[in-house]
């Protein structure tokens, strides 16, 4: 029988066009795996919902030294000259001097198995023995064909780097082991009715109070502290009532609309949700999945993101606990209705500004130099979830998502306007300090 020569030739374009499209559409050698990172990040968001202690300044933190490590293992084989500069001095010294003698892939995967058992040391064993078999997992697939002196070479390399990594992120006293102590019983709010107080149904102690003094990494806290709040007043014509009345407002009752915006962005739920920094991760990691990206743009972008976050977090802190303003629960409860309640626990901490808000407009210009001004995308973090309204929300460009994130605070009733319009334009000056002075040049080559 004869062969149909159009059928052979049909094939030969689809094998010729998978095998582009699985290698070539990528920029890079095979050996360079993107995915390996991608997973070591899925693994992280999952144990940021069950590990114990990681609230969003903490996750932060750890999320920078995590991206920290791993761009330091990869900065002598990827290295470009408009690169984003060290952090510190001194951690070079571990660097290979002959990079043809190590296995990259194999030197970050120990690096991140590392770094997570220091970062995630308060986890459930369940969950490191799937960080185990993670990382068994791509030292099987890795190493099939690599010799037995370049494993453990490369191996120790990461594992060394890593090991420098932690030992300076355990210099900085106040962020150090953050995770055994969120909660400080002996720190006193100021006295005052202005002030920041315990809730009263759920009296927990202070988050963090002097987390305004943990290291940063490019910007100074003290360069962040806003404007300050206006004084606190009871008066219809004051900035207080109104916009504690539109709180009032948005509950009277709350919409299928507010309440979806409320439960879309209302991380920080532990044993359910990531943390909100976490969330940021999240959303760059389906970015990256959505733009094919390489190994050496997800390393920059989860360390810039890692980065600005961190700082953020501090700047932000710092602010709360100068400030110590009133939760919209205290003040409503206070003014309008004594049993008036949100629908999330207002958080232990003062609200003035807004750390979701802040967090959120400092990522997007970050991201925003990474990916474009006009990057539209769907948010998919929680795609499936039954416990809450958890259908995808899709934006126009990433500081949509950001102004989003910041009035989803409102709708929950935890901040008053202008915790988030403060934190928004804070969140906005912070990121874009890190995307000049930080990430420079490196950002526009993207």
């Amino acid at each position: 029988m004869m062969a149909r020569p159009f059928q052979y030739y049909r094939l030969t374009i689809w094998i010729l066009f998978l095998a582009y499209w699985g290698v070539g559409c990528r920029n890079e050698e095979p050996p360079l795996r993107s995915d390996m990172v991608n997973e070591w990040y899925d693994m992280a968001l999952m144990m940021e919902r069950y590990t114990p202690g990681f609230k969003m300044p903490v996750a932060a933190r750890a999320h920078a030294y995590i991206a920290i490590g791993a761009w330091e293992i990869a900065r002598p084989f990827l290295a470009e000259p408009d690169d984003p500069p060290p952090l510190w001095s001194g951690l070079s010294a571990v660097a290979p001097e002959d990079t043809a003698g190590h296995h990259l892939m194999l030197a970050m995967n120990a690096g991140y198995h590392t770094l997570f058992r220091h970062f995630f040391l308060t986890t459930p064993q369940r969950l490191e023995q799937q960080q185990d078999s993670l990382y068994q997992k791509w030292i099987r697939r890795l190493a099939a064909d690599v010799p037995s002196d370049v494993v453990q070479r490369s191996t120790a390399y990461g594992e060394s780097m890593a090991r420098e990594v932690i030992a300076w992120a355990a210099s900085d006293s106040v962020g150090h082991m953050s995770q055994l102590h969120n909660f400080d019983r002996d720190y006193i709010p100021p006295p005052g009715d202005a002030y920041w107080m315990p809730c009263e149904d759920f009296p927990t102690p202070a988050l963090l109070p002097h987390w305004g003094n943990a290291r940063t990494f490019v910007v100074e806290p003290d360069s962040f502290m806003g404007i300050p709040p206006p004084p606190l007043s009871a008066d219809a014509s004051s900035p207080f009532y109104a916009q504690a009345l539109e709180i009032l407002s948005l509950y009277n009752p709350l919409s299928m609309e507010n309440r979806w915006i409320g439960e879309f962005w209302s991380d920080d739920q532990p044993g359910l949700t990531f943390t909100a920094a976490g969330r940021w991760m999240s959303i760059a990691r389906q970015m990256l999945d959505e733009d094919r990206a390489g190994l050496r743009k997800s390393l920059l972008t989860y360390l810039a993101l890692g980065v600005t976050l961190n700082d953020a977090m501090v700047a932000c802190w710092y602010a709360k606990y100068t400030y110590n303003l009133l939760r919209p629960e205290t003040y409503i409860r206070r003014v309008f209705q004594p049993d008036w309640r949100p629908i999330i626990h207002t958080p232990p901490f003062p609200g003035y500004p807004a750390g979701h808000a802040m967090a959120a407009m400092a990522a997007a210009e970050v991201l925003t130099a990474l990916f474009g001004e006009n990057h539209a995308l769907t948010d998919r973090s929680h795609e499936g979830r039954t416990e809450f309204q958890s259908k995808p929300r899709s934006f126009a460009t990433i500081r949509d998502l950001a102004i989003e994130n910041a009035y989803s605070r409102i709708a929950l009733g935890v901040h008053f306007r202008m915790d988030c319009d403060e934190g928004t334009r804070l969140g906005a000056q912070l990121g874009r300090q890190i995307r000049d002075q930080f990430l420079g040049m490196a950002a526009k080559k993207q």
